[in-house]
């Protein structure tokens, strides 16, 4: 095990001198992989005898900085078999075996360890996600190392911090990244896939060819993890623009970019909290984008709709209510009476699919959320006019939302199949605590 001994070597990082850019620094490392395999793909020797020759060069190098091939992640892990995955990988840069390899073999090693361990494995995971075809492994990767890089730049950053913070204040700013980094592993919840989840989002972008299927249940669950992996900025990017293409065919396509808008406000609100207040413009706009969105999938899935499509729906509708009235305020906006209203027809929605886990939950704090501005308007004195009581979504009642196929008399339950037999649940999980 390699011990931390040099502070230095941790304080040339630039997410340690400003903890708050953790995920750009480490998108513009990720984007420096990229570039490399790229470069070297492009002009690749086409002699063996250059080929052999640039191999040699590159290898001598791969150790002392960050690179494609993992040289340095070996290194300083003492991985006995990691030279032969170095060189197949300096041979074949979208080699993703022997990438992989070291991705998993650096998790084997405890949080206490040398972060930069971590921080290279990060890299050559992300570059991955990046540049090939997803799946459950290297997404579940991608999630692990990334907490656990946070976990070990944490601990480095506490222990450097404690033993150079003097009574001038110094190490303030470390003090304020330390509890940012902290709550953004809070934050960041794992996800799971299926096991035989696999999809090349690339080539889907091009080609546009996409199952109803999929963007049901496959992008449903991946815009769940995305959410939680900001530095796969590139397949953020391709899957809004699949979603978009495809939203007026399949609108359930509209509540999976409210999941991906939402979760990335939500730490981006970390960030604004612990001091960069030049987020609140592209926040607010993020939350509106979501929220124009979803309004759009509501109005479409209450006509054409399936019952899981739609209670997929009407929770996303809940919980981006719900962050609505837990971060405007804090941003420095008004609560409006739209707000009210969505408030409103949240609540009313969200009685017909009570029985799914979590949504009891979440349906209580919109009612104490509803009810707390009632007050604050009672106390102002404010009065709603007619034109105001319109409801956002008036085109499409609570009461015939889901009208088509469950009669009023009867609660909604999703886990019940066309023919009334029981399904398990397509909520995977609890609801997050926060909300």
């Amino acid at each position: 095990m390699t011990a931390i001994t040099d502070a230095d070597q941790i304080k040339k990082l630039g997410e340690f001198e400003d903890p708050l850019t953790f995920f750009p620094t480490l998108g513009a490392a990720v984007g420096k992989l990229i570039s490399q395999v790229r470069s070297q793909e492009k002009n690749a020797p086409k002699s063996a005898v250059f080929r052999k020759a640039a191999e040699f060069r590159k290898q001598a190098t791969t150790t002392t900085e960050l690179d494609h091939s993992g040289g340095r992640l070996v290194e300083l892990s003492g991985f006995r078999g990691g030279a032969k995955l170095v060189q197949r990988l300096l041979t074949t840069p979208r080699n993703s075996e022997a990438r992989l390899i070291l991705v998993k073999h650096a998790l084997k090693h405890p949080e206490t360890d040398n972060p930069l361990i971590f921080r290279d494995a990060l890299a050559l995971c992300f570059l991955e996600i990046e540049l090939g075809v997803l799946n459950a492994d290297n997404l579940r990767l991608a999630q692990l190392i990334q907490r656990r890089y946070l976990g070990s730049l944490i601990l480095a950053l506490e222990d450097i911090v404690s033993h150079e913070a003097a009574a001038s204040g110094e190490g303030s700013t470390q003090r304020k990244g330390i509890w940012y980094l902290k709550e953004i592993a809070k934050n960041i919840k794992l996800r799971s896939l299926d096991s035989d989840f696999v999809i090349d989002l690339p080539s889907v972008l091009e080609t546009g060819r996409l199952r109803r299927d999929d963007v049901v249940r496959k992008f449903g669950g991946l815009a769940e993890v995305l959410g939680n992996l900001p530095l796969a900025k590139h397949c953020h990017e391709r899957m809004h623009g699949i979603l978009e293409k495809v939203h007026k065919q399949l609108p359930i396509a509209g509540c999976h970019r409210s999941i991906l808008l939402r979760k990335n406000v939500r730490l981006q609100m970390v960030a604004f909290t612990a001091g960069q207040r030049e987020l609140e413009s592209q926040i607010s706009e993020q939350m509106e984008t979501a929220m124009s969105l979803l309004k759009q999938s509501l109005k479409l899935l209450g006509r054409t709709g399936t019952r899981q499509e739609r209670a997929v729906c009407v929770r996303e509708f809940g919980l981006l209510t719900q962050t609505f009235h837990q971060y405007m305020p804090r941003l420095g906006h008004q609560l409006t009476r739209s707000h009210t209203s969505n408030l409103e027809m949240a609540i009313g929605l969200l009685r017909k699919i009570a029985g799914e886990r979590g949504i009891p939950e979440l349906h209580q704090k919109l009612v104490k959320s509803l009810d707390e501005l009632k007050v604050l308007r009672e106390v102002a004195g404010e009065e709603k006019s007619d034109a105001e009581k319109t409801s956002p979504l008036d085109e499409e009642p609570v009461n015939k939302f889901f009208d088509k196929e469950v009669p009023e008399d009867q609660s909604f339950r999703s886990d019940h199949d066309e023919s009334g037999n029981k399904r398990p649940s397509f909520f995977e999980k609890q609801l997050p605590k926060d909300l």
